[in-house]
């Protein structure tokens, strides 16, 4: 549930845990949209370590960072230079609606759960049910991608927190010339603040929700070996009121924010392989209330710089890799600017046939409300190895790594570990069930460890 927009293509920010991000980004041609950085509400723990059914190829690239291990729609193939895809028209899966092609599906899933926190223990039985669909056309020429995502979580025992949320996203390229793409983005997302995170409100029955609005247009142009790139993007955040144990409820429209971007790449084509880059933006975080319940003024202006390698070896490897440097001012005086070395990486490696292998990493700023503090810095990693077991059955084990660094504070900082193993079979072209087993340890600097758990088991009806 999560949209990709990015500080410079590579500075994601994290928004179910980060509910702050810096700006759009549209990905290279022949490479799959990244993570929904500034805002975008990544699937949750339990979520994410959720297993669906289906049977990934070698051309299965990374969707985004909040993306399901073996997800049973398939992306469609990278698209070329002359805008041309995969033939949709030979591709038996989904359903033809005119000239365009739907990919459903529907998973129910129970998830027993077990956080542990110093000498508490606390077990929870899940059932989750997602409803996932892909509208793709097949033009000859131009392409229309729109993404949903709906996620509905009960606790069937236990005394976890619930929680729900949708995403819709779209992508439309416009091939305006064998050398000039346009593409137009657009996209929406509703979350809740997870309970157990910073910002959420401590003795709130329901938390907070996240209404996220965002849109971009880029156009990309190649003279001769040089590839540019230009593009502008905005997002709006509203806050709903947080539910609180005593009845009652606490306003955070303190929250509600407007950004806007501008960035731009030039790459240059060593190989039709190999293309370095350098990229540069600039954005303005705007808050609705000047002064936030604090007195703090929390608007701020954001740059980032990056340079990169892009590759584009076809099956075999594809994606980009990036570092540079990313600083957030405040308007506010007081409040310490947000400093990082940024580092961005979005890579697919399939080393042979039925084996693929992703590695995703991120670095992205976390604003905080806290009087006093700016926020903190959030790098991330991840790898993801899929393995084609039999015909019909597949196995995905993920590795990841969070560590959130707080400048401004003295023992603040944290660091996440996270392992997931799960397994997936297709029964036929309709039916598919998975299961899977992960956990998660959070070591902080001044706060008690905690380690998660999970269990799933799931059965994913697709067309």
């Amino acid at each position: 549930m999560a949209v990709t927009l990015m500080v410079s293509t590579a500075f994601i920010c994290d928004a179910a845990a980060q509910e702050t991000s810096v700006w759009p980004q549209v990905p290279e041609q022949g490479t799959t949209a990244p993570v929904d950085p500034y805002g975008a509400p990544p699937a949750d723990a339990t979520t994410s370590a959720m297993p669906t059914a289906a049977i990934p190829s070698d051309t299965d690239l990374r969707l985004d960072e909040t993306q399901v291990d073996g997800r049973e729609n398939l992306p469609q193939a990278p698209v070329d230079r002359e805008g041309s895809t995969r033939n949709a028209a030979t591709d038996s899966s989904g359903v033809r609606l005119g000239t365009m092609i739907l990919r459903p599906s529907l998973t129910q899933s129970l998830r027993h759960e077990t956080i542990k926190s110093g000498n508490k223990s606390e077990s929870t039985l899940y059932s989750d049910t997602q409803l996932k669909g892909t509208l793709t056309s097949d033009w000859s020429r131009h392409q229309l991608t729109v993404n949903t995502q709906g996620t509905w979580e009960n606790v069937l025992s236990g005394d976890g927190d619930e929680g729900s949320g949708s995403a819709i996203d779209g992508e439309l390229r416009l091939d305006l010339s064998e050398q000039t793409t346009a593409r137009l983005t657009a996209g929406y997302d509703f979350s809740r603040e997870d309970p157990d995170a910073d910002e959420a409100i401590a003795g709130a029955t329901t938390q907070y929700g996240i209404h996220r609005l965002d849109a971009g247009a880029s156009i990309e142009r190649d003279f001769g070996r040089l590839r540019g790139r230009v593009g502008i993007g905005g997002s709006r955040w509203i806050h709903t009121d947080a539910e609180l144990a005593g009845g009652g409820s606490l306003s955070q429209s303190f929250r509600d924010r407007n950004l806007g971007t501008v960035t731009a790449r030039l790459g240059y084509e060593v190989s039709p392989a190999l293309i370095p880059f350098i990229e540069a933006s600039a954005g303005r975080l705007q808050y609705d209330e000047k002064v936030d319940p604090s007195g703090y003024r929390r608007s701020s202006d954001i740059y980032t710089g990056k340079v990169g390698i892009a590759a584009d070896f076809e099956d075999k490897l594809r994606g980009e890799i990036g570092v540079g440097y990313a600083m957030e001012n405040f308007d506010d005086n007081r409040l310490d600017d947000l400093k990082a070395l940024a580092l961005s990486g979005n890579l697919a490696w399939s080393p042979r046939y039925g084996t693929d292998v992703n590695l995703d990493l991120s670095t992205s700023f976390d604003p905080s409300s806290s009087a006093g503090t700016s926020g903190s810095v959030v790098y991330g990693g991840r790898v993801n190895v899929t393995q084609q077991l039999r015909e019909r059955l597949v196995a995905s084990l993920t590795g990841s790594t969070d560590w959130t660094r707080y400048p401004d504070l003295d023992n603040a900082d944290s660091t996440t570990y996270g392992a997931d193993a799960s397994l997936s079979y297709e029964i036929n072209r309709y039916l598919a069930v998975s299961a899977g087993v992960g956990y998660e340890y959070t070591q902080r600097d001044n706060a008690l460890d905690d380690e998660t758990i999970r269990a799933t088991i799931g059965v994913t009806a697709k067309r």
